[in-house]
């Protein structure tokens, strides 16, 4: 998804095989799937993101770029934990 300027979340209740997700230049995305099992996730440009990866326990890979409100505290949690 690259460039939708009115995106606010992206919902997971149709994706469960999902294996991989690309989000670029979402200027009011807030909220990103949760409950997505083996997912490889890249982030460009997300400039109100704020992460939730406490809840993203199948992460299996993850690329960030340019995501300033980014809450890197819990990131380093949530791996820490595995």
């Amino acid at each position: 998804v690259k460039g939708c300027g009115r995106v606010e979340q992206v919902a997971d209740d149709h994706m469960p095989a999902l294996k991989g997700l690309w989000l670029s230049d979402l200027n009011i995305l807030k909220q990103l799937p949760t409950h997505l099992p083996s997912l490889e996730l890249h982030v460009n440009h997300l400039p109100n993101w704020e992460s939730t990866f406490t809840s993203m326990s199948c992460l299996r890979r993850a690329f960030f770029n340019n995501c300033p409100k980014m809450q890197t505290e819990v990131l380093i949690y949530a791996l820490s934990e595995r």
